[in-house]
């Protein structure tokens, strides 16, 4: 773990946490005969649709972080990894679970899976989280909002926002009265269209209910895409005290 690894706080970074997710999920694809160079030549693309991940402890600066990630599920055109983030000691770290889509680059749709790829069987093993049906709940009474305008730094090679942007925004639209006090403990996230280049995004946060006891707080989140109002993703956070 790298000093610029490390959030406001001197915690392991969200956007970190996600990139160690996400190169992850790049082997699996690569073993799968689906990485990103097979896929662009057919014009297609590997897209996050869902991701849940609860984190547990902090890791320290200069140690050194293990990514364990596995097939769990594959559900309609969905193709699920769970993966498992531990320390040197082997404590846990984080848990994750996510929902891949593969989609025409051209159509800017979910497709099947190329004829020629031979998914690997899926891994026998208890699931690391298991990823809710129900969507996140709507804001209908924010309670504090942010807004971005997506620069050139947060376009991926997809040509699109990088889901991790997505999930920044959102948090970040968090009461600085939660955020300061509090340590992010559970974020799950649906992802449902895409924002680009030089487009305004409008973040909203909201509780949805009381406080969920010993201090702990839950809110509801939505990225909303300015030039057609389309709430194109959605988020559920988890925060507690430290």
């Amino acid at each position: 773990m790298r000093s610029y690894d490390l959030d406001w706080r001197g915690h392991t970074s969200l956007r970190a946490l996600n990139g160690f997710l996400q190169e992850t999920a790049r082997g699996y694809a690569t073993r799968a005969r689906l990485g990103v160079d097979t896929l662009d030549a057919a014009s297609l693309g590997w897209a996050l649709h869902r991701l849940r991940i609860e984190l547990a402890s902090e890791a320290r600066v200069g140690e050194s972080v293990a990514v364990l990630g596995w097939p769990s599920e594959r559900r309609g055109l969905s193709h699920h990894l769970d993966f498992e983030v531990t320390g040197e000691d082997g404590r846990s770290l984080a848990r994750a679970s996510t929902a891949w889509v593969i989609f025409d680059a051209l159509e800017r749709r979910a497709v099947r899976r190329p004829d020629t790829a031979a998914m690997p069987p899926l891994v026998d093993r208890p699931r690391a989280l298991v990823l809710g049906r129900d969507k996140p709940p709507r804001v209908t009474s924010p309670e504090s909002a942010r807004s971005f305008r997506v620069r050139l730094g947060d376009i991926d090679a997809n040509g699109h926002v990088a889901n991790g942007r997505y999930l920044e925004w959102m948090l970040e639209s968090t009461p600085s009265t939660v955020w300061s006090t509090h340590r992010l403990a559970a974020v799950e996230v649906l992802f449902r269209d895409e924002a680009l280049y030089d487009e305004e995004i409008l973040t909203e946060s909201e509780a949805p209910g009381e406080s969920m006891g010993s201090g702990t707080r839950e809110f509801a989140h939505h990225a909303i895409r300015k030039r057609d109002g389309l709430r194109f993703a959605a988020a559920t956070s988890v925060w507690s005290p430290p």
